[in-house]
């Protein structure tokens, strides 16, 4: 080092020196007062993966194995150690240690659920079939004569240590697939509500694996669920429901999130078909959330008008037996939703009534996904399904998200012209939707930024043309740097835009694009060359909410 400066580049430090630099009590950081090192400690925490698996790789295990000190704090510090994510195997398995899994993954609960005292836990819990490794390392084991040791009773030992911990779960996702009806793992979605007085947010996901093949459903009935009738529980997942949900022992109007994917349908002739999710369906159920704020629906893949068929059962009642069966529900012309402020429709529905029979006053953010689309042409349907949104809410939207919605830029233009207060925007589809012409309209004009009431002196009856969304803040789209120059948004056109934006109350903060990282790099350069230091460009992930 000279005068302050480091001459070339900077060394690699191996790993090992690192190590003894801090097990070494001369380090700065071993000088820290513990409460800072302790936030230290929860900030590296809440920076990772909350669904990191519980193992030595775990971001709180490895904090204490430093040294006796920071394990010392690590261990007394409970927030560490309230995110619980446990994957099984199942039916059995031995390892190679000749220890079970179940009983390593039970102590690994006891000494988690006793760290974090009496803090308010996250529990995640998968529990899976053999993968055909695991199967091809059974088999020569099983051929030498060494049986595979049944776990059973060491679930039930694990499932009873997970439910003494129950009175603090409040947020729990069980994922059971292909698991047989004998396994102690059902009992925790018995639990009574009276044992999770604190649960706001549960997530179940149920497979039945082979035997949907002959038309079974899972071992459990969503009536028979009591973790839902909890009073305390606020949102609510079904990745893949099997029976109709409306027959969850849910308290639906305490309700503020759901999640509901389209369900799972055994392959058979049974005239006692679930209703699908479809636009009717989807009203039944937003009929019984008044006060949902964020809601997402996957949408079945088949028309409207092959899955809202008549229902099940009577006008005064639904036959027990049938799973699928549901009551004939009179449904308001309009369903008020008051509180929702988000709406995510994956696979949107083709029925045009569907936005027109909702009052939705509070709706900041819309997502449209069409998740079963393929085609790169233009979906006149699809675009159409867009413009009844957009003339039903488009004024009231701050966020709009657009994914695999296939339109043209014509139609673009028109959807950006019924958004007037759009500030942030993300579009997934052909490669050329934004255009030059796209960012063109978007552009502020130089000659009305001072005087945008004045019209043209040549039309003195005119109105000024205006920049279509002057508000926005956040553009992102998809891109394709193979495309011709007409057919794509050049840099030139990008760079006017945040130009011009930059002198208005609402300049750009955020752009992604493209998926060319040495192309985004060279625009970023050039935007901090004209002194847009405070804009993100990022290369394009695709919508955030879908």
């Amino acid at each position: 080092m000279i005068s302050g400066k480091i001459i070339g580049p900077a060394l690699p430090v191996p790993q090992d020196s690192i190590h003894r630099a801090l097990k070494s009590p001369q380090t700065p950081i071993h000088r820290l007062p513990d409460d800072i090192l302790s936030s230290l400690f929860l900030f590296i925490h809440d920076q990772s993966d909350r669904c990191d698996f519980i193992s030595s790789d775990h971001p709180s295990v490895r904090l204490s194995h430093v040294c006796r000190r920071w394990r010392d704090l690590a261990i007394s510090t409970p927030l560490l150690w309230t995110s619980i994510v446990l994957e099984h195997v199942a039916p059995h398995r031995l390892d190679m240690q000749g220890v079970t899994l179940v009983e390593r993954c039970r102590r690994a609960l006891e000494a988690w659920t006793v760290r974090s005292r009496s803090c308010p836990l996250l529990i995640m819990l998968r529990v899976r079939p053999m993968t055909p490794q695991e199967r091809r390392w059974a088999s020569p084991l099983v051929a030498r004569g060494q049986q595979l040791q049944d776990c059973t009773p060491a679930f039930k030992a694990f499932t009873d240590l997970l439910c003494s911990s129950s009175k603090r779960w409040k947020q729990a996702s069980f994922r059971l697939h292909y698991i047989p009806p004998h396994l102690p793992f059902f009992s925790l979605l018995r639990l009574p509500s009276a044992s999770v007085p604190l649960l706001e947010h549960l997530e179940l996901d149920i497979c039945p694996g082979p035997t949907l093949a002959t038309g079974q459903l899972p071992p459990l009935r969503l009536s028979e669920i009591a973790l839902y009738s909890t009073p305390s529980l606020r949102k609510a997942v079904f990745p893949i429901p099997w029976e109709n949900v409306l027959h969850a022992p849910l308290v639906w109007s305490n309700l503020t999130h759901l999640l509901m994917s389209d369900y799972l349908v055994p392959p058979s002739g049974d005239p006692s078909l679930p209703p699908r999710l479809g636009s009717h369906h989807a009203l039944e159920i937003l009929h019984a959330c008044p006060n949902l704020v964020d809601c997402t629906f996957v949408m079945s893949k088949l028309p409207d008008s092959l899955i809202d068929h008549e229902p099940v059962g009577s006008d005064s009642e639904v036959d027990s037996s049938v799973p699928y069966a549901r009551p004939r529900c009179s449904l308001p012309p309009i369903i008020s939703l008051p509180h929702l402020q988000s709406l995510m429709l994956v696979g949107t529905s083709s029925d045009h009534a569907f936005p027109f029979s909702l009052h939705l006053p509070a709706l900041r953010s819309l997502t449209l996904f069409n998740a079963y689309g393929e085609s790169s042409e233009p979906d006149y349907e699809l675009q159409d399904v867009v413009f009844q949104w957009v003339d039903k809410f488009g004024p009231q939207l701050r966020h709009v998200s657009l994914a695999q919605m296939v339109v043209d830029a014509r139609s673009l233009v028109d959807i950006l012209k019924a958004l007037p207060n759009l500030e942030a925007v993300e579009l997934q589809g052909p490669p050329d939707l934004v255009d030059d012409q796209v960012l063109e309209m978007l552009t502020p004009k130089p000659s009305y930024q001072d005087h945008p009431a004045i019209p043209s002196e040549d039309e003195p009856d005119s109105k000024p043309d205006l920049a279509l969304c002057p508000h926005l803040r956040l553009l992102a789209f998809d891109f394709d740097p193979e495309a011709s120059e007409c057919g794509r948004a050049s840099h030139s056109a990008l760079l006017q835009l945040v130009d011009a934006k930059s002198t208005t109350p609402s300049p750009m903060e955020n752009i992604e694009w493209g998926r060319d990282e040495k192309e985004t790099k060279g625009l970023e350069v050039e935007l901090k060359q004209r002194g847009h230091k405070s804009l993100h460009i990022t290369t394009w992930t695709g919508c955030r909410n879908a």
